[in-house]
């Protein structure tokens, strides 16, 4: 693969100054083909970005675009590099064994996503520093650092030790290993196995030692017990949905089928599971189906089970009705269902008893029902999406969701929650401009939408301080308060894109500045911007005497 270092000099509009290449500069005159056209002639980048990936010469590469503080104007700098490194970085990522790359002075340079659960860190965070900052440990007593002072590997050593960050124990057999590269030492690697990667390789033998045991018969079988929400995971102070956790805590005990009624990504099976958790069945499975995500032909397969000989190709397999006997079935989205699948099931609500697809004999299932929609019951009923006698017969309790347009108190309190969760108790500030775009955006996503906005927030942001820029942009684009009602005046007769951008970045400087009392320091910060980042704008937009006036005043 070739390997870029080109250097792009930019003037204020975006017109290539000056290219810096060597092998470049000698194929084809590159310098003269491009010296005072636009740099997206060159090479296809957004240039609204500080940074991003494209393609250039059929290769993806990796482009940053920086202020130029000698000029006005800008710094593009493109390289494949950090491509390259991304790639092996992806490929670490797979693995469910913790490892730490280290120079040959022990500085981190590199945690995979294991590592970074197994020990409770933030790898964002944790880059660049020293082992013994990051863990409490000593030169004697960590083995990375035993391998890299001996420069040989040290195996299969049993610790128990503490992050500075977490201060959680955490038990695992460590590896070292030196890192040579044409025989010159480089770094080192450490290998960590943690109890759960050495808990699941033990089942997994048990299941071999079973299946061979058994002569390759080997029947579908849980040995870890899993792990299901409660109702502590339910987070929020919304009058409505606290009303509605108190219902499904009141009825979990019971045997009542259930039914709960939200949109998409509000958490039904949240609560599915917490109810589970809290009866009298917790013990057994809960066995989830999502009605939605299943062909109609092989929905009946996959709730009775199928008998050897029924018809070509089958086996004897087991129904998620026989997993979840004696347990939960969590019936998702069930309005997605079939008429004909939803008449064989009334059946066996009514009568407790099912046969298999081809079987003839009858089997005997004693589950709790729960069912979610996210469409209202009353439409589904008059729109024919589902039976009446199979909606009287799972509706026995209707736990409403209510969606977090309507829970605009929560949104503070669960950007907050995920924050400490994803970040693993690392700390984020966020400046309250976020918070205000949040607290007015609609989520159609809902609660799933959240999560993933705070974890690319997370993912994003500089110096673990999340300001708008680190928002996504289709959250700020289709934000009605932030966009419609702020910046409404903006819209105009003026069908000319730059004119368009030009008044709403105006607009946007104007108001950080008039929040911070005209400080361009500090609304520099804000905006994620340098403070000759912004002093370039307010020059272009000549609001330099606009901010003299206003400090008089």
């Amino acid at each position: 693969m070739e390997i870029y270092n080109i250097i792009i000099i930019l003037d204020s509009n975006y017109r290539i100054i000056d290219i810096s290449q060597p092998h470049l500069d000698a194929e084809n005159n590159i310098n003269a083909r491009f010296i005072g056209k636009s740099i997206l002639s060159f090479i296809d980048i957004d240039i609204n970005l500080k940074s991003g990936n494209t393609m250039f010469n059929n290769l993806p590469v990796k482009y940053v675009i920086i202020d130029n503080l000698n000029n006005n104007g800008f710094i593009v700098h493109i390289s494949n590099a950090a491509y390259q490194n991304n790639y092996y970085k992806e490929i670490l990522d797979l693995l469910n064994i913790g490892i730490h790359i280290t120079d040959r002075s022990g500085y981190i340079k590199f945690t995979n996503r294991a590592a970074e659960k197994g020990e409770f860190l933030n790898r964002r965070l944790t880059t660049g520093k020293h082992i013994t900052d990051v863990y409490s440990l000593t030169p004697e007593t960590s083995c990375i650092l035993r391998t890299l002072k001996s420069r040989k590997p040290i195996l299969n050593i049993y610790d128990t030790f503490v992050s500075n960050y977490s201060k959680q124990p955490i038990s695992s057999i460590n590896s070292g290993y030196p890192i040579f590269i044409e025989n010159i030492f480089v770094g080192g690697l450490s290998i960590v196995r943690f109890n759960e990667y050495l808990q699941r390789a033990c089942n997994e033998l048990t299941l071999l030692n079973d299946f061979v045991k058994k002569g390759g018969n080997l029947t579908q079988k849980s040995y870890n017990k899993k792990i299901y929400y409660s109702f502590d995971d339910l987070v929020g102070n919304d009058e409505k949905f606290v009303n509605s956790i108190n219902l499904a805590k009141r009825i979990a005990k019971t045997e009542s089928s259930v039914l709960i009624y939200g949109e998409t990504g509000t958490g039904k099976e949240l609560f599915a599971q917490s109810i589970h958790r809290a009866s009298n069945r917790r013990d057994n499975e809960f066995i989830a189906l999502n009605c939605a995500a299943i062909p109609e032909g092989l929905v009946e397969g996959i709730l009775f089970g199928t008998e050897k000989g029924s018809f070509t190709g089958s086996t004897n397999k087991s129904g998620i009705l026989e997993k979840a006997n004696k347990g939960t079935l969590f019936l998702d989205e069930i309005n997605s269902m079939s008429l004909n699948v939803q008449s064989k099931l009334l059946r066996v609500f009514q009568e407790k008893k099912y046969m298999k697809v081809g079987g003839t004999k009858e089997i005997s299932c004693d589950i709790r029902l729960i069912s979610s929609t996210n469409e209202s019951p009353e439409y589904m009923l008059r729109s024919g999406k589902i039976r009446s006698d199979l909606y009287y017969r799972i509706n026995t309790i209707t736990i409403p969701i209510p969606p977090l347009r309507e829970r605009k108190d929560d949104i503070s309190i669960l950007y907050n929650f995920f924050i400490n969760k994803i970040s693993y108790g690392s700390k984020f500030k966020t400046s309250d401009s976020v918070i205000k775009i949040l607290e007015s955006y609609d989520w159609p996503g809902n609660i799933r939408e959240l999560l993933h906005t705070v974890e690319y927030a997370i993912s994003v942001c500089e110096d673990s301080y999340i300001t708008i820029r680190d928002i996504p942009q289709s959250i700020i684009k289709y934000n009605n308060s932030y966009e419609n009602d702020k910046h409404g005046s903006l819209l105009s007769d003026d069908t000319n894109l730059n004119n368009i951008m030009d008044k709403y970045e105006k607009h946007i400087i104007l108001d950080f500045l008039k929040k911070h009392n005209y400080n361009i320091t500090k609304a520099a910060k804000e905006l994620g911007l340098h403070r000759q980042g912004l002093q370039y704008r307010i020059k272009k937009h000549n609001l330099m005497e606009v901010i003299e006036r206003k400090k008089v005043k």
